[in-house]
């Protein structure tokens, strides 16, 4: 019997080794980023696999100031720094239907450093630093890996050239245009960013939220709108939503230009069209000494017109 346990103790073993075997061969993979970029060949904008170009070779297509690169971004869509939030969601989108989800972090500027105009770097979700930020020691989602050994060495720099004002990547190491430590994700599956969300389709979920559906069904309904090409979760709708109709309300606050934001709110709940209920709480030693004092004189002409 004893020999028994063992022996299923052993087969256990051994698969577990081979699940861990088969995982790390399929956490281990090299996506295809599709973007328009200027053929080396041809000179003509074409739709290229960035990840295949960027790597370091002895020869390169363009040097701009110390970086080489193989890549340059097609520049009637991005010229200049103007197009840098532009370029930045393009290739986060990108990303996400490369079956990953893509973020930038702390290393990126938009004034002039040396021969570049603006830079960002975009790295994988899983690259980012696995110790929280200082006051997050409650349990929550996250995507960070456990410990710093796991994190995921996917990142690329995008730059903006002096020189030309055309959009470049510089080019990287093999190993950082390789996912480690996660597997690819179908994109339906990868959440997009709220900031990402189109006016057109935010226009859209406001409209479904006013004929009183809930955004869990917004939601779905936003991924077949957009033939899913985004996934936005219900909480991110609802937050979107509540902060454009907070814009609504507060949007004339220039008019009142010598009151307070909680006076001109209440000027704006008086001018509302449709009747508002509100209650008003203030707090002002101004207020309370000239209410006393009106008070005061109030009552003292009653006393002398009752003697």
């Amino acid at each position: 019997m004893l020999n028994d346990e063992e022996d299923a103790g052993t087969d256990i073993c051994q698969l577990l080794d081979q699940l861990k075997l088969q995982f790390n061969d399929v956490a281990t993979w090299k996506p295809e980023i599709i973007m328009s970029c200027i053929s080396s060949k041809s000179g003509k904008v074409e739709e290229i696999d960035i990840c295949s170009k960027m790597l370091h070779t002895e020869t390169c297509n363009f040097f701009k100031g110390n970086s080489e690169c193989n890549i340059k971004f097609d520049p009637a869509q991005y010229n200049g720094i103007n197009s840098f939030d532009k370029l930045k969601s393009d290739i986060i989108v990108a990303c996400r239907k490369s079956g990953f989800k893509a973020t930038t972090d702390n290393r990126q500027y938009r004034k002039q450093k040396g021969s570049k105009l603006a830079s960002f770097q975009i790295i994988c979700d899983h690259n980012r630093s696995s110790q929280l930020p200082k006051g997050k020691n409650k349990i929550y989602n996250t995507t960070r890996p456990l410990c710093e050994e796991k994190r995921c060495a996917f990142e690329f720099n995008v730059f903006c050239s002096k020189d030309d004002g055309f959009w470049y990547i510089s080019n990287t190491d093999p190993t950082k245009v390789c996912h480690n430590f996660h597997i690819q994700h179908s994109q339906e599956f990868i959440e997009s960013k709220i900031n990402l969300l189109s006016p057109d389709l935010l226009s859209f979920a406001e409209t479904c939220f006013s004929l009183g559906l809930p955004t869990s069904v917004i939601s779905h309904l936003c991924k077949a709108y957009s033939q899913n090409q985004s996934e936005f979760t219900d909480n991110q709708l609802r937050y979107k939503i509540m902060k454009e109709r907070d814009k609504e309300i507060v949007k004339d606050l220039s008019q009142y230009k010598n009151l307070s934001s909680a006076e001109a709110l209440i000027n704006d709940f008086e001018n509302c069209k449709e009747e508002v209920y509100y209650c008003e709480l203030i707090h002002s030693k101004k207020y309370f000494s000239e209410m006393f004092s009106s008070f005061f004189v109030q009552n003292t002409i009653e006393i002398q017109e009752q003697t």
